[in-house]
Order: structure tokens, then C-alpha cells, then sequence
């Protein structure tokens, strides 16, 4: 009996110790927690791996974005056949003329197509300023003759010589000239008569120079009119302030018309 008691005092105290240990407890054994994290990690890895993936697609789109924007930018002719092979005469000028301006060549202004209504060969020209398709040289200096009404007449003579103006020159023109006078008088005027050359037996062609005379060339300025201090009406004769010319503005042409193209400024 007593053997009998004291195993069921024992039973009484150790059972419930052991029912309470953590090692008898399986939700307290750390294995759980262990296949919780792994399964935990895979999502966590995958959605990390995916903002990842996210971010270097966008990278990407923006770098190839800003590589087609500079592409569009810096697209530029970088030889004569990228031009010839375009079909519309408005863009193959356009290419000709960024292919010149690019290489710095004022060769390559000649392969512009003429049109009507332009001249995209002479713009093109004129971006060059060391570079001039023909010369020109003052043989005599200008001299005015008499005074008629409003107009002014003068003569002189120059030396043209074609250097690159292609296929030729058929005529040169006086456009305007520059005057001065006392009281530091200075005005632009255009010709009004006489400034025109034709070369009429033979046209002038690249390599060749002449020398041409001007005649009566015809300036004339209008009367300037005014009221004194008087209130009364007086008009001057402005044509008489005029006392020398200090340069001429010349342009030349390849066809039928008068000048036009390239022109050229010659100071005396």
C-alpha cells in the first residue's frame, strides 16, 4: 500500500512539470519558427528580386530613351552621298548646306541645286566669309561728273576675275553704295541707273578676269523737306551733301537676270 502511494504522489508532481517544460511543448520547439522563416524568405527574395528586375527595366528604358534623343539631336550629313541620295531639292540643299557648315568646305555650297524664288547657293556662300566665289580689285577710283536734279552720276573701273561662280558670269551689278559728306553725313543709297554690266560676246567663266568701266552711274537721293523755325516750307536738295563714295555693294549673275547672287562689298 504504501509502495502504491508513493508512486502516486510522484505521478502527481512530475506529470505536470513535464507537461509544462518547453522540450514536452511542440508550438514552443524553435523548428517552427525555422520552417516559417524559409517558407517567408522565398516570397520575400522573390518580391525583392522582381523590384529589382522592375528597377533595371526602367533604367533601361530611360537610358535607351536618352540614346535615341541625342541620336535625333546630333543626327548630322557626314558625307556628300548622305545628301544626293534624298529626293526632295528643299532637303538636299538643307543637307549640303549642314555638310558645308560642318567640314567648314564652301566647296560643297556648289553642289546645291538652283531653285526660283532663292539663292541657296549664295546663303550658303555667305556663311564663309574668307571665301569668295569671284574677286574683285578697284582699277580707278570713283569720280563724279555733274549734278542733274536729284541725281548724282559717277564712274569707275574694277577688275573681276571668276573664281569658283559655276558654270559662269553673265553680267555684274552695281547694287547701292555707301556716301559720305561734311558733318559726318553718311547714307546707304541705291543705284538708280548705270551700274549694270553685261558681258554680252562671251560669258566669264571660272579662271578668266576682265577689267570693266562704269558710266554714268546714277545716284539720286529725293529733296528733304522741312519747316523752319519761320513755319515756312523749304526743301534741300540732299544730293549735294553728297562728296564721296566710301564702298559699293557688287553682285553678279549666271543666267539672264540682273546680279543678284553673291554679292560682295568693295570699299574705296
Amino acid at each position: 500500500m504504501k509502495k502504491y502511494l508513493t508512486i502516486f504522489i510522484l505521478t502527481v508532481i512530475i506529470v505536470p512539470s513535464i507537461a509544462l517544460a518547453s522540450w514536452w511543448n511542440p508550438f514552443s520547439w524553435n523548428v517552427w519558427d525555422k520552417i516559417s522563416s524559409i517558407f517567408n524568405k522565398d516570397d520575400s527574395i522573390e518580391i525583392i528580386n522582381k523590384n529589382i528586375s522592375n528597377e533595371e527595366n526602367t533604367d533601361n528604358n530611360h537610358e535607351v530613351k536618352d540614346i535615341s534623343n541625342t541620336q535625333d539631336v546630333n543626327k548630322k550629313p557626314q558625307k556628300q552621298e548622305d545628301c544626293s541620295l534624298l529626293l526632295n531639292t528643299t532637303e538636299k540643299n538643307h543637307c549640303y548646306l549642314n555638310l558645308a557648315l560642318l567640314k567648314q568646305d564652301p566647296s560643297i555650297c556648289n553642289l546645291i541645286i538652283e531653285n526660283e524664288g532663292g539663292d541657296p547657293k549664295g546663303d550658303c556662300l555667305n556663311n564663309f566669309t574668307s571665301f569668295a566665289p569671284y574677286k574683285l580689285f578697284l582699277k580707278s577710283a570713283p569720280v563724279f561728273d555733274t549734278i542733274e536734279g536729284q541725281h548724282r552720276n559717277f564712274s569707275l573701273a574694277i577688275t573681276i576675275k571668276n573664281e569658283d561662280v559655276l558654270p559662269f558670269i553673265t553680267n555684274i551689278v552695281i547694287d547701292d553704295c555707301e556716301v559720305t559728306g561734311d558733318n559726318n553725313y553718311r547714307k546707304q543709297i541705291y543705284i538708280n541707273s548705270g551700274g549694270y554690266y553685261q558681258f554680252k560676246d562671251k560669258a566669264l567663266f571660272p579662271g578668266e578676269e576682265t577689267s570693266i568701266e562704269f558710266k554714268g552711274v546714277s545716284l539720286y537721293l529725293p529733296k528733304e523737306c522741312s519747316y523752319d523755325d519761320k513755319g515756312i516750307y523749304i526743301c534741300e536738295n540732299s544730293i549735294e551733301k553728297v562728296k564721296n563714295i566710301a564702298s559699293c555693294n557688287f553682285s553678279v549673275s549666271t543666267d539672264i537676270y540682273f546680279g543678284g547672287k553673291f554679292s560682295q562689298t568693295l570699299v574705296f
